[in-house]
């Protein structure tokens, strides 16, 4: 492992406008970058060594990442043995399952649906829970696709092509390419065809139950038409925008026993003025609390807007909509799904009056609106860097944002770079492309953000490269050819306290 430890001042939030509210001395960010794993290391089963292909890796509260690596020198002449996916930690490399293994249909199993998956889209179809057990979706030699999980010791079986289950027959994996959800305590959320329906299920362990299903009859006399976009919180609640009618639709939370409505098109706004109309297509958001975020659209009987709304469990109430004040002048849109952590923070990003053409990443904090990043905000000031675009970002429990973004300085070629946000301190720089790492320069980064908007989303760190101690994971590669996994540990110093910690103890 190789270690880097460096200091970021926080005149690095200052540039980007961000005003620290910690008294005495500025604080220190203090970045240590430790590589879990690298090219020409032997895999811990002992069948081949790591190659030039790492996943961007997922990360849990334990420090845990989660990823798909290429191997050379494999015992099998067929290449299907070349992929792992691997569970690393300082110090602790584990190999979860093997390409070429026993599939569940008892073929060889392939991972590469893992790998194109991790590197070209970011869709996540693997997790790593709390405790380290992973899942994940893959196919096999005779494109028999299956939901895995392993603990590192054993494979087993969660739901298989073509198998029967009280909810549906002749299941079909497929559809869970684009819907698979992992919270921290390992429930699964996935779409699946039966031979009468389109489901959502819910699998606790082995335990696989349907949540929501075509035709099925929802509150509000409402019957479900079409499965949309949706998210789960570490209770197994899973939050779905869903088609009701061939132009209507609604939002609802659901387990195997129990839906709630929380609107729908033609129901009332809260402020009693209009009635929900459009439906922006944004992903909701649920928290451990059972609160729901949403974007909706209103028909108003003065002006139409688009509303952002939360639902606390005593009714849905408004906390803002455009046309309102925001960062950056008035609200214009919203572009992205949202993401609630347990505390009630709201990450997103918007669109306002100022420039239309560039978005701004907002946290909404005990009811006020901080600005967390904007498209051209300075963030490397020693080289006049500014960044130019957002390629994913995530909000943990302790209220701090990565973000994943494009940066551009003069002269110099587009680097991308993970920034973490802290509500308190500012933003903190962890890693960019030119930076040195374990003998060389950083030439490339990945990072498990989601890219679109519009993707499934769960706020819980099973499928994130940020977790709740301030911990980064990320895949790079040197000029010299080496490519591999890092973990950075982000702090905060503050010289004139007895202490100092991470980022989660300053969340106040």
């Amino acid at each position: 492992m190789v270690r880097s430890r460096i200091s970021f001042l926080l005149a690095l939030s200052l540039s980007a406008g961000i005003s620290p509210s910690i008294a005495g001395d500025v604080p220190q960010f203090t970045v240590e970058t430790e590589v879990l794993v690298s090219s020409g290391t032997p895999s811990p089963d002992g069948n081949g060594v790591f190659g030039d292909q790492f996943t961007p890796p997922v990360l849990n509260n334990s420090g845990q990442a989660l990823f798909v690596a290429s191997l050379l020198a494999t015992a099998n002449p067929d290449p299907i043995d070349d992929l792992g996916l691997y569970r690393a930690s300082l110090g602790e490399v584990s190999t979860m399952a093997r390409g070429g293994q026993t599939s569940a249909a008892g073929n060889l199993l392939d991972l590469d649906i893992l790998r194109v998956a991790g590197q070209l889209t970011r869709r996540q179809l693997l997790g790593i829970d709390q405790v380290g057990e992973v899942a994940f979706l893959a196919t096999d030699d005779d494109n028999q696709d299956a939901i895995y999980r392993s603990d590192g010791q054993s494979l087993t079986t969660v739901v298989q092509q073509g198998q029967n289950l009280p909810f549906g027959d002749d299941l079909r994996i497929g559809a869970a390419v684009l819907g698979f959800l992992m919270n921290d305590v390992g429930q699964l959320a996935y779409l699946l065809d039966s031979s009468t329906q389109n489901l959502l299920v819910r699998s606790d362990g082995l335990n696989t139950e349907a949540v929501f299903g075509t035709g099925q009859a929802l509150p509000g006399s409402n019957t479900l038409i079409a499965l949309r976009a949706f998210g789960m919180n570490n209770g197994g609640e899973v939050v779905a925008r869903l088609n009701v009618a061939s132009d209507a639709f609604g939002h609802f939370v659901g387990d195997p026993a129990n839906v709630r409505q929380i609107n729908q098109t033609g129901a009332a706004a809260p402020d009693g003025l209009g009635t929900f109309i459009v439906d922006p297509r944004l992903p909701p958001a649920i928290n451990d609390g059972s609160s729901v975020a949403l974007v909706g659209g209103v028909d108003d009987v003065t002006s139409d807007y688009v509303g952002l709304f939360l639902d606390d469990g005593s009714g849905l109430a408004e906390l803002t909509r455009t046309g309102n004040d925001t960062v950056g002048g008035s609200l214009l849109a919203f572009a992205s799904g949202l993401q609630l952590n347990d505390r009630g923070d709201l990450l997103y990003a918007l669109l306002s009056s100022d420039n239309n053409r560039i978005q701004r990443l907002v946290l909404r904090r005990n009811g006020a609106e901080l600005a967390v990043a904007s498209e051209g905000d300075l963030v490397v000031p020693e080289e006049g860097g500014l960044i130019n675009s957002f390629n994913g970002h995530s909000l943990n429990d302790a209220g701090q944002v990565l973000i994943f973004a494009t940066v551009v300085r003069p002269g110099l070629p587009q680097a991308l770079g993970l920034y973490v946000f802290d509500p308190v301190a500012g933003l903190a720089e962890v890693v960019r492309v030119g930076q040195p790492l374990a003998g060389g320069t950083i030439t490339s980064l990945g990072a498990a953000l989601p890219l679109w908007p519009l993707e499934a989303n769960t706020l819980g760190n099973a499928q994130t490269g940020l977790n709740d101690a301030g911990q980064v994971a990320f895949s790079f590669t040197l000029d010299s050819g080496e490519n591999g996994v890092a973990l950075s540990t982000v702090s905060i110093e503050l010289p004139d306290l007895l202490f100092k910690d991470g980022f989660e103890a300053l969340a106040l």
